[in-house]
């Protein structure tokens, strides 16, 4: 885990201990996006993301999470208070721009290069 400001960046898995008080200053990076949000559908439409990531989002309650592997499912979506992020395959040239303010809105911006 990295602090950032007063914000604490973390990759997934993490262990939940220690850090079930950080939530809403926690960013998480996760490679799978939760399950059953916009941003996991398959082309087919089947939602193929992680059910662990999604119970993390739901105990922990993290400001955001960043993640990818479903390029179809480019999207920003929100569990709870919790934002997601997909930003889709750099490859395509797609991106996102998060701004994160001092008392913890996020802003979320899907771009192209």
């Amino acid at each position: 885990m990295v602090p950032i400001g007063s914000f604490y960046l973390a990759g997934y898995p993490i262990n939940t201990e220690g850090i079930k008080d950080l939530g809403s200053r926690l960013i998480l990076v996760s490679h799978y996006p939760p399950y059953g949000t916009s941003v996991d559908r398959a082309w087919s439409g089947a939602h193929i993301g992680s059910k662990s990531v999604r119970k993390f989002v739901e105990d922990i309650k993290p400001l955001a999470v960043l993640c990818g592997h479903v390029h179809e499912s480019r999207g920003i979506d929100r569990l709870g208070n919790t934002i997601i992020v997909n930003p889709g395959p750099l490859a395509n040239g797609y991106y996102a721009i998060i701004n994160i303010n001092d008392d913890g809105t996020v802003n979320a911006e899907l771009n192209k290069l």
